[in-house]
């Protein structure tokens, strides 16, 4: 998806065929494992691994022949063997299958698995789809046996086999592939941009069969039809280029229609809607802000252009920096136009603080013709407005001003955010990387400008594919442009050790980029040390030399009465007490720990109840929480994703943090001594918190059980005490209150 804001498929690609003759044979090399090579995987194969290393082998109890091949894996991981790469067109249906035999894998703990993996030829624009899992409480060999759909814009496939988030043995045998038509094809636009530069369209005759006849090729482009002849070479895979001419601009409909050279009706057609760009697309600079301290500024950026061959001969790209009065302070030019990217440096000296605006103008050969235009706003600012520090107490200080942080992974409306009082957004999607892939800068900064122009702030993800696959110039690039932009509250980086797709290096690279270019905001880290199921100490939980803030999830409801801890799933549950977690309550750390609270429904369950969003979110800031990130909003299973938002509770989610926003003086003020109970094996949370303003007393029964309770403390003085968000008082004696509290009910009280 290279220009994904211009280029990007906007319609599912439909592929129809008409049998040539028999499904291919299989089109897995060395399936089954008879070429075992010379070391612990078959030739043909390779580890994936994403986890724990297990052990791969060759090994001779083959379900047909003399070689399978296994793997052992003492601890859950990921892990697979992979195999050669299968040219494969969108669209086309296939069937995978496999042989299998397992050990010692436990039921209910991940899977025995067959998994379809998709992507370019560059390894880019990877996606994966389940095939079929195996049944762990069968002996013996098993098929597994599924279809594949492949889905747009990829290339080719591989199978993977192997565990996912399990552990045992799991040995392979008698891999399979198999097309259901012979003969497919493709239309191979590099991210599917189609740009009016291109004088022919490749397409990819994918021969399955070694057939050796005669093709017709037709392309139409809405109503513009293009056409080329080709005779098969019995090659797997051969290219014919189908000349071209694109007069259009905006959504067009790409059609191809594969012929037999004597027959009108056509063996396949495949059908693409795709958006032709602007001649001219200016994408955000870097950086998108100035800080003025940092001296005379430096503006890097692209100017993505798609010109027919006619107009960029002889043509001059020109990028200006213009002022509010559009004057020109500063230039750039070249006619060296290429199509796509083309790249600018600006050095314009010393300037105020202010908005500015960049300006790339196209301009035909010889000054004739009308210029072409895009603009990008600029600005040079304070760096007050983009630099965020850590206070004594632990809260972020943004502009001079400590923020109580409250926000929803994969956040909603940010208007209806700010007004309810949340105080932070994120987006996965607006922030997303693929490998391999031009990010979406444009969609990043759209994402931030909405942030700021509401009064948020943005927990902002680190490009995390990038990372994964050690793209660092590509992951410094999108950390450098964004780095000043007044919206964000802080990096941030999710999994990636505890899901096993990073290594600890992984994660000292990022943060050493992160001190390089960007020493102004804190560093996130929503992770553990080290692969989740080996971090069985929840008080040493994170990588601490490597974060500013630490995050982890506590998703626990409905509470259950049978022990389940999955630590992935948030959960460290025994009985039906809402206890804290672990990493939060027992870390051994000052630095800030965050808590993602619930606001999802697990599957074949609710989602929390309006007492329990409260009592989650108190008891986690009387614990000693210093963020509250709600999981999630538009994510699976979220409270976004509802058919109805009043079934996941929204409007009282909203009330609640509203309450909570009215509150932010308190949580972000000193923390006192904390009071003693009575009964003192209450399981009630219980926190003082004081502003210069107020001193308020938090308490959030945890219990199924309703509870009285006597809170003791020499700062209760005698009097009426208001309970906040109650139509009530209660009578506090010198150094004591005593009050009723219902299953997970949860009373604050402003003392005098």
């Amino acid at each position: 998806m290279t220009l994904r804001t211009c280029m990007m498929l906007i319609l599912p690609l439909v592929l129809t065929t008409i049998a040539l003759a028999a499904p291919s044979d299989n089109q897995i090399v060395n399936g089954n494992f008879e070429d075992t090579g010379k070391g612990d995987v078959p030739t043909g194969w390779e580890k994936i691994v994403i986890g724990v290393a297990p052990t791969f082998r060759i090994d001779h109890d083959a379900h047909v022949g003399k070689s399978a091949a296994c793997i052992d894996a003492p601890e859950q991981t990921r892990a697979y063997l992979s195999s050669s790469p299968i040219p494969v067109a969108p669209g086309e249906k296939l069937v995978g299958s496999a042989w299998v035999r397992v050990n010692d894998v436990q039921k209910g703990m991940g899977a025995v698995i067959l998994i379809a993996q998709f992507s370019r030829a560059d390894g880019s624009n990877a996606s994966v789809a389940k095939v079929g899992v195996a049944d762990v409480t069968k002996n013996g060999w098993q098929q597994i046996k599924g279809p594949i759909e492949v889905p747009e814009d990829v290339e080719q496939l591989r199978l993977r086999a192997g565990f996912s988030y399990t552990k045992g043995t799991c040995c392979w045998d008698d891999v399979e592939v198999h097309s259901e038509q012979p003969v497919v094809a493709r239309v191979s636009l590099p991210g599917n941009r189609l740009s009016p530069a291109m004088e022919a369209i490749p397409v990819t005759v994918i021969n399955r069969t070694g057939a050796k006849t005669p093709l017709h090729i037709a392309l139409s482009l809405d109503d513009a039809p293009f056409a080329a002849d080709v005779k098969l070479d019995g090659k797997h895979t051969q290219t014919v280029n189908v000349p071209v001419s694109i007069d259009k601009r905006g959504k067009a409909k790409l059609a191809l229609n594969l012929h037999h050279k004597k027959d009108d009706k056509p063996f396949l057609t495949q059908s693409i809607a795709l958006t032709i760009p602007p001649p001219i697309v200016l994408d955000p600079p870097s950086p998108t802000h100035w800080a003025s301290q940092d001296g005379p500024p430096q503006i890097d950026g692209d100017v993505l252009l798609a010109l027919k061959p006619k107009t960029s001969s002889g043509a001059k790209l020109i990028v200006n920096l213009l002022d509010e009065s559009n004057k020109v302070r500063a230039t750039w030019s070249t006619q060296k136009l290429g199509d796509g990217v083309n790249s600018y440096s600006i050095k314009p000296g010393a300037l105020p603080q202010g908005k500015y605006s960049i300006e790339a103008v196209v301009q035909p050969a010889g000054g004739g013709g009308q210029p072409m235009r895009s603009t990008q706003d600029w600005f040079i600012i304070p760096r007050s407005k983009a630099k965020v520090t850590i206070n004594e107490q632990g809260f972020c200080v943004a502009d001079g001003k400590p923020v109580f942080p409250m926000g929803v992974f994969n956040s909603g409306d940010p208007e209806e955010l700010a007004e309810a009082g949340f105080t932070v957004t994120h987006a996965y999607n607006a922030t997303r990387v693929a490998a391999g892939v031009r990010p979406d800068d444009r969609k990043m900064l759209e994402y931030l400008d909405h942030t700021e122009k509401v009064g948020m702030k943005s927990l902002t993800m680190v490009p995390l594919e990038f990372a994964a696959h050690g793209e660092w110039d590509a992951f410094r690039r999108r950390i450098r442009m964004f780095r000043n932009h007044p919206a964000i509250l802080a990096w941030d980086e999710e999994e990636g050790l505890a899901r096993g797709d990073w290594k600890m290096e992984t994660l000292v690279k990022v943060r050493q980029i992160l001190k390089e270019e960007d020493p102004n905001h804190p560093f996130m880290v929503g992770d553990a040390r080290d692969v989740i199921f080996r971090v069985k100490d929840r008080s040493n939980f994170f990588a601490l030399d490597q974060l500013d803030m630490g995050m982890w999830w506590w998703y626990p409801l409905p509470l259950k009465k049978e022990k389940r801890i999955d630590a992935l799933e948030g959960e460290e549950v025994s009985g039906l007490e809402l206890t804290p977690p672990a990493f939060l309550t027992q870390a051994k750390t000052n630095k800030p720990i965050w808590v993602g609270v619930q606001s999802y429904k697990k599957e074949n369950t609710r989602f929390p109840t309006p007492i329990e969003y409260r009592a989650q979110a108190y008891i986690a800031i009387a614990e000693g929480g210093k963020g509250l990130m709600w999981y999630g909003g538009y994510v699976t299973g979220g409270m976004f994703q509802a058919q109805n938002k009043t079934d996941a509770h929204w409007p009282e989610v909203k009330q609640l943090v509203t309450e909570l926003k009215s509150l932010q003086d308190v949580f972000i003020g000193a923390t006192e001594t904390k009071p003693t109970l009575t009964p003192s094996d209450a399981p009630v949370s219980v926190a003082l918190k004081r502003s210069p303003q107020r001193l308020v007393l938090i308490a959030a029964n945890r219990g199924e059980k309703p509870v009285e309770l006597t809170i003791t403390s020499p700062a209760i003085k005698a009097g009426a005490v208001k309970v906040i968000s109650e139509d009530r008082t209660v009578r506090a004696g010198a150094g004591q209150i005593t009050d009723k509290f219902e299953p997970y009910g949860v009373h604050v009280y402003q003392l005098p």
